[in-house]
């Protein structure tokens, strides 16, 4: 039993692995720019902390 799929069905199959790939690659963009701000506050906050105290005691 062979299954008859017509171009215009693969064409869109194709076109929403497109979009859903792009969006997928969009969202982790997305996601990989809020982790690098989440884990440089911490560092940035300590490294002036540090300096501001090293400051003092000189």
């Amino acid at each position: 039993m062979a299954k008859n799929v017509s171009l215009a069905s693969m064409d869109q199959k194709l076109a929403m692995a497109k979009r859903c790939s792009h969006e997928g690659v969009i969202a982790g963009a997305k996601a990989a720019v809020v982790a690098s701000v989440a884990t440089a506050i911490p560092t940035v906050r300590f490294t002036l902390y540090l300096y501001i105290h090293f400051k003092r005691s000189r």
